[in-house]
């Protein structure tokens, strides 16, 4: 029977305070119960007692320089030694296994609490103290229900919600895009495109995963349509510059630019399941085996939300479709990780020049659940003039009712936008004639030096 944190063993304890130290959720919601003692150990009995006063001074957790040079000031030698090296051990340890970490922390301090407070109350019992035993238990109550430890105090947590609003942003590499997200999607966010068959929604999806890897992220890309050779070789013109049809012919120069370009990059794992074949707790259990090998997810690509198999099975088929969403929603933030999709729109949607929110197919629903939604247009002549529109119809993250328009080639697979002029945004939205020509040759050839760019 576990006595002591200790009794789950060195590697459990070093995770512990990798959380302790990373994730202020978890450390405002634990620290109520856990207790010094329970670590037996003085050196992480010390750590965790300046963490804990510094939180209380500061209201903010010290990051890994700060605790050194706490540490510095230790005057044993040895002890110093001792203190500078675990930390610097905890920092180095992967994110792994960490969702278990935090329930059986949880659970073992719930457990000391109560049974800290059948001790007392024994012994309260026997002078016939009800009133001491009433308030005992009110207190193990509050305390194990570590629920109430998330609340926001508007006052003392001013520094809280300026530096951890958002967290663990995501670029989507399209610089104009990202600049009114204020970086991009952040975690536990979840971005959905929206556009008719065929109109590019993998080529978007596959970009925006590839921004995120350019930007030094990893990402996870769950397609349930196209193969993870297609999506592959779409990578492959993302960042080497070359035509998807060349890359076969120019294999080994393809292969040294790769290479060339690898370093400073994060990781880009594809992974195809056939179409309505999982749902998204499945999704969800890949994830978690993935990352149990060391990989550490920035970001979740799933192409596309409406052909997840879904777990609400209903007579209408939109309320089916609807708890996808929720369900990816849900996902994104008990992981805190960003993630994007996309979703088909309506009939009408083929004849419109821009793409709203009341353009989604089966389910209005599925926008409620957004933090982004984005609308994508190509028409036939866009199609053939390689351009698209893009229309920000959501954000929880600031302005929106944003018209982007650009460059839009799928043969290199790369997309630049900007976002359009007062007179584009006229004729879009039927407020007036507008001008004629939608993209200029100046504007073109400057979003082209953005693509030959990476962007």
């Amino acid at each position: 029977m576990v006595q002591s944190l200790k009794d789950y063993g060195t590697p459990f304890l070093k995770k512990l305070f990798k959380l302790l130290i990373e994730d202020r959720t978890f450390f405002i919601t634990i620290s109520s119960v856990l207790n010094p003692d329970y670590f037996v150990e003085d050196r992480y009995k010390l750590l965790y007692k300046v963490l804990f006063s510094h939180f209380e001074k500061y209201h903010s957790i010290p990051s890994y320089e700060t605790l050194e040079s706490v540490f510095s000031h230790i005057k044993d030698m040895d002890s110093k030694e001792s203190m500078i090296k675990l930390t610097e051990e905890i920092k180095e340890i992967d994110y792994v296994d960490m969702q278990y970490i935090k329930d059986e922390t949880i659970l073992f301090c719930r457990h000391q609490t109560l049974k800290s407070y059948i001790i007392t109350s024994t012994q309260k019992l026997k002078v016939h103290d009800y009133e001491g035993i009433e308030a005992d238990m009110m207190n193990a109550i509050k305390k194990i229900d570590l629920d109430h430890n998330l609340d926001h105090n508007y006052w003392d947590d001013f520094d809280d919600r300026v530096e951890n609003v958002r967290k663990g942003i995501v670029p989507t590499g399209w610089k104009a895009l990202d600049e009114v997200l204020h970086g991009g999607l952040g975690a536990g966010e979840l971005g959905i495109l929206i556009a008719p068959p065929g109109y590019g929604k993998s080529y978007s999806l596959i970009n925006i995963a590839c921004g995120g890897v350019s930007d030094g992220k990893n990402v996870i890309y769950y397609s349930l349509e196209l193969s993870q050779l297609n999506l592959g070789l779409r990578a492959d013109a993302y960042f080497s510059g070359f035509k998807v049809d060349q890359i076969i012919n120019e294999r080994d120069l393809v292969k040294k630019t790769l290479n060339e370009k690898r370093n400073g990059m994060g990781n880009l794992i594809i992974r195809r399941f056939p179409t309505k074949s999982k749902t998204v707790a499945q999704l969800k259990a890949y994830t978690n085996r993935l990352m149990a090998t060391g990989f550490k997810a920035d970001l979740v690509v799933v192409d596309y939300g409406d052909l997840i198999k879904p777990t609400n099975y209903s007579d209408e088929k939109r309320h089916a479709v609807e708890s996808i969403y929720e369900e990816l929603r849900q996902w994104a933030g008990e992981s805190e990780i960003p993630c994007w999709s996309a979703s088909q729109s309506n009939r009408n949607s083929l004849s419109k020049e821009y793409i709203s929110i009341e353009d989604f197919a089966e389910s209005f629903n599925k926008a409620m659940v957004a933090d982004v939604v984005i609308g994508q247009t190509r028409t036939p002549i866009q199609k053939l003039q390689n351009e698209a529109t893009f229309y920000l119809a959501k954000s929880r993250l600031g302005q929106d009712g944003i018209f982007f328009e650009g460059v839009f080639d799928t043969a290199y697979n790369k997309i630049a936008i900007s976002e359009v002029g007062e007179d584009r945004v006229r004729e879009l939205s039927g407020h007036g004639k507008g001008t004629k020509a939608k993209i200029t040759k100046d504007e073109k050839a400057k979003l082209k030096d953005l693509l030959n760019g990476g962007n």
